[in-house]
């Protein structure tokens, strides 16, 4: 076993996560099993919608944009969101193995193929190896191993209930990734948290069954409001888990972006922003030796790469300041690799380097993420959100007819549901139904 640190300066054995070194042929067995695990579950639908861990044609930034064009919606309405971040204590590790067969049988799958997976899980060992150091071996009585390739689809498999005991509050999961959120007028506060305590003690009771424990002291909380009932609503804010009383935070860390409380990806963008110009002077002492293709190349790489994770999410989000931030990481970009000086004009260089600017770098990512989602139809919490003007003619889908919804405030811009139909509907290549040739086209 191999150890990451969960913190910077970990101190007790819980600030360690534990990652399982497999044998290579193990991996390569788990991937086929995993392969026809997953067909079962996609041919009989099993998974529920929400999930989004590990799917294909689901995301990380898929289940973001569900959860912020939730909210943004909500907002434009008038209404206020409250967002429960979960965290669970150890969720790979204390995955009962008896619990887990059960629900495999449940779920339809033979008792030879049952007894395959207790066989993998149950029974094995571990040890530790710490340098010239080693531990001795112990046995594993619960849990699937962290770092194996059938872990993350049983553990979605063994959570795949969850969504069916809440009734007022929708929930987002990416594997043990778990967000609640819940809606509501702004002078309903105080009965909307005992709505959200309520499911959330249901969550919470259903888990401990399923022998996962929610962490109290590692669940958040957000409130989304405009800025004048933003103030007057944070004090009411009661969001408790196992009467431990959750804290309210105006930026938080989901799926490995930062959201704020007014949804514009201010302290994200930040972030990208010192890890790039790091990696662009570190690269800066090796300018005399490099090639210019070479400097093409790293650039994209270890510079501009940073911006494009989540940026299907925040990209619409962006204020006009911030957006500039971003593209002036390109510009120093074009001045390393061109030698050009700082006061010299760089944007012509774009054209020698064969690349997009980083606003349509975004809507590129964006066209292509959206003509997948229609033409895969998934993942189905994104695509229920379209509207076809013509939904009895399949051919006119290929023709960017799209309907964006209606919209009361200015927020619309930043909504999924709106850019989805307008960046599409403006596509010059629609009629291309191979994602692969239309994201080369594009």
């Amino acid at each position: 076993m191999l150890f990451l640190f969960q913190k910077n300066t970990p101190r007790e054995l819980k600030d360690l996560r534990p990652i399982s070194i497999l044998p290579a042929l193990s991996k390569i067995l788990e991937y086929i099993v995993k392969d026809q695990i997953m067909n079962h579950l996609t041919i009989n639908n099993i998974l529920p919608v929400e999930q989004s861990g590990f799917r294909e044609g689901h995301s990380c930034s898929t289940a973001l944009l569900n959860v912020t064009d939730h909210i943004f919606r909500a907002t434009d309405s008038g209404l206020c969101s409250i967002l429960v971040l979960l965290d669970y204590s150890k969720a790979f590790d204390t995955i009962s193995h008896d619990i887990l067969e059960n629900i495999l049988m449940f779920a339809g799958f033979d008792i030879s193929a049952v007894q395959f997976i207790s066989n993998y899980l149950v029974g094995g060992q571990q040890r530790v190896v710490l340098k010239n150091d080693i531990s001795n071996y112990i046995n594993t009585n619960c849990g699937v191993p962290q770092g194996s390739v059938l872990g993350s689809t049983l553990f979605s498999l063994y959570t795949s209930s969850f969504p069916n005991f809440l009734k007022h509050c929708k929930i987002q999961m990416y594997a043990d990734d778990t967000q609640l959120f819940y809606s509501f007028h702004p002078n309903d506060i105080q009965n909307s948290c005992i709505i959200i305590n309520s499911e959330l003690e249901t969550l919470r009771r259903i888990s401990l069954e399923h022998s996962l424990r929610l962490n109290p002291t590692k669940c958040v909380t957000m409130l989304f409001a405009s800025r004048v009932k933003y103030a007057q609503l944070l004090p009411e804010v009661n969001i408790t888990v196992d009467n431990v009383q959750l804290e309210v935070k105006n930026e938080v860390k989901v799926l490995g972006l930062t959201i704020d409380s007014d949804l514009r990806f201010n302290k994200h963008i930040s972030n990208c922003v010192k890890k790039s110009i790091i990696n662009l002077k570190i690269l800066y002492k090796s300018r005399h030796i490099l090639s210019e293709k070479l400097k093409i190349l790293l650039c994209q790489s270890l510079v501009l790469s940073v911006f494009n994770y989540g940026d299907t999410v925040y990209g619409p989000c962006l204020a006009q300041a911030i957006s500039q931030r971003i593209q002036k990481i390109q510009n120093y970009c074009l001045r390393f690799i061109y030698g050009i000086r700082k006061r010299n004009r760089v944007r012509h260089k774009l054209m020698n380097t064969k690349w997009l600017d980083m606003k349509n770098i975004r809507l590129h990512h964006s066209a292509t993420l959206f003509k997948t989602i229609i033409l895969n139809k998934s993942p189905q919490y994104l695509y229920n959100k379209i509207r076809f003007r013509t939904d009895h003619n399949l051919n006119t889908r290929f023709k960017g007819n799209l309907t964006p919804p209606s919209h009361k405030t200015a927020t619309f811009e930043r909504w999924f549901s709106y850019n989805m139909p307008t960046i599409y509907n403006a596509l010059p290549l629609p009629q291309i139904a191979v994602c692969q040739l239309f994201q080369k086209n594009i």
